[in-house]
């Protein structure tokens, strides 16, 4: 072609046409047409070998093939897609036996393994759905990976499963020991335990009108809404009568001069509010001579009298707002 190209412009200057600037173009044009078709000509389509390799297997390889194949690779897109194919056959596989070989044969590929084996052993402690399951995954796990996800997770299952046994159980010292635990990790369900550890025991009180169950509720809640490890108050504060006799403050704050009263069924009857009366005078009195200081008794009641004047236990809410005020 190019040999037909010059014979074409010396032919064409044979002739004197190469002066002008229409042959000069037409000139100019044939050599681009000529060039063109010389470099279509040179051109070969072809598949490039990595390409056909991965056509070949992607279908039908298994993981092990996956993985040879994606060692060795140079084109990045292709490497992209084997990768993927790695990870859903990683997905899918459930045995933690044939994952720890994997590992040992592919050491390149750890944190891939160790992450699908430490999946598959969460998974299986949250099946068997027990507290000891998941403590013993965490103590097993928590240094085996980098990532930490389902240790995580893990922990998160833990504590909700603890605290909804002992809620279950109505366990008052299981609540206990979730607050003591938790308290600083999560104080939104610390604080939820403490009010389910109130409605048990406003619960018992209910239930066995005994005094000093009313009185138990009404003092531990004071104490942990105060939350103030400086104050130290006294229950049963002893109080020397005059006469030789004496009177007990159910609790008693000896730094703020304050007491508290916690008022039952007997302190609505007209016979004994004089009585009341006297012995909080009284109990003024005894204090200030032994402080110089004047007190001050605060009162949460635990009843009052429905409109037909019966004499009936607050909802829980009613006390609870009534030791709000005190506190």
């Amino acid at each position: 072609m190019y040999a037909d190209f010059m014979e074409i412009m010396e032919i064409m200057e044979k002739n004197n046409m190469g002066k002008s600037k229409t042959n000069k173009f037409i000139k100019i044009f044939c050599f681009l047409t000529v060039l063109i078709l010389v470099m279509a000509s040179c051109t070969v389509k072809f598949t490039p070998k990595e390409e056909k390799e991965w056509e070949a297997i992607k279908d039908t390889g298994t993981i092990e093939v996956f993985l040879d194949f994606a060692a060795g690779l140079t084109d990045g897109k292709i490497l992209d897609e084997a990768n993927l194919k790695i990870k859903e056959k990683l997905n899918a596989e459930e045995n933690p036996e044939k994952l720890d070989y994997l590992l040992n044969q592919y050491p390149g590929r750890e944190d891939d393994f160790k992450n699908r084996i430490s999946e598959i052993a969460f998974n299986s402690a949250l099946k068997e759905n027990t507290a000891a399951a998941l403590r013993d995954y965490i103590d097993g796990f928590a240094d085996y990976c980098k990532n930490a996800e389902f240790i995580d997770e893990a922990r998160i299952a833990l504590k909700n499963m603890t605290f909804n046994e002992a809620k279950e159980q109505k366990s008052i010292a299981l609540l206990e020991e979730f607050i003591g635990r938790y308290k600083e990790e999560d104080a939104a369900m610390s604080e939820e335990a403490e009010s389910v550890i109130d409605d048990i025991n406003w619960e018992s009180a209910q239930k066995t009108g005994a005094r000093k169950d009313y009185e138990n509720y009404v003092i531990n809640a004071i104490w942990n809404k105060l939350n103030d490890p400086e104050l130290k108050p006294v229950s049963q504060q002893y109080i020397q009568k005059p006469d030789g006799g004496h009177y007990f403050i159910d609790l008693y704050f000896p730094q703020l001069h304050i007491g508290v009263e916690i008022d039952e069924a007997h302190h609505l009857f007209a016979e004994n509010q004089k009585s009341d009366k006297e012995r909080t005078a009284t109990i003024f009195d005894v204090i200030r001579q032994v402080t110089l200081k004047e007190s001050e008794i605060l009162r949460v009641s635990v009843v009052h009298k429905d409109k037909n004047g019966k004499i009936k236990l607050r909802s829980l809410e009613d006390v609870d707002n009534c030791i709000d005020k005190v506190v």
